[in-house]
């Protein structure tokens, strides 16, 4: 897990992230552009409304990058790893403020994930969020709705299209799993 402060460190951190899966052969190669589908986590852990789902994302984190691989990429916002995870409030708030900035969508205080795409140039070594096919997912409100019990199976249901077809397609995206 990597310390996201602001929007622009996503993109920072998913090119490294590209960078290497290239290199490891684990995405196709050929290709002038790569997307995949990425969940932004916005989870606190202070006590609000999303702070159990929060402990479940948060402590889950190694087996869904480990499940998820080159698939999906999860990114949770405002929180750090310095051996443990820890939620930073400071960092939340700024990546809440970058987001409402860039989106038609404004937090409600409780735990969301907003599942978008990320484009990577292979040329540039570099890549950038394409907020232009944004689903934002109200996890506390389908939990308190009873239509969502656990978020691994949601985690497990949004991989499961992408992990099928990855290694043959440069372009996956959060439509693919949007059903």
């Amino acid at each position: 897990m990597l310390a996201i402060e602001k929007r622009a460190d996503v993109s920072e951190q998913l090119s490294c992230v590209y960078r290497n899966r290239l290199q490891q052969g684990r995405l196709p190669e050929g290709h002038n552009e790569l997307r995949g589908p990425v969940g932004l986590f916005i989870v606190r852990k202070d006590g609000a409304a999303g702070s159990k789902l929060a402990e479940e994302v948060v402590g889950s984190f190694g087996y869904w990058n480990f499940r998820s691989g080159f698939a999906f990429d999860g990114v949770f916002l405002g929180w750090a790893f310095d051996g443990v995870p820890v939620f930073r409030h400071e960092m939340f708030g700024r990546c809440l403020d970058d987001l409402e900035l860039a989106l038609d969508w404004t937090y409600g205080g409780g735990a969301n994930l907003l599942l978008t795409d990320f484009v990577y140039d292979v040329k540039s070594g570099k890549g950038h969020l394409d907020f232009s096919r944004t689903m934002p997912l109200e996890t506390s409100e389908l939990m308190e709705a009873k239509k969502l019990a656990q978020l691994s199976r949601l985690i497990e249901e949004l991989i499961r299209p992408v992990r099928a077809k990855r290694h043959a397609q440069p372009e996956k995206s959060v439509w693919d799993i949007s059903d």
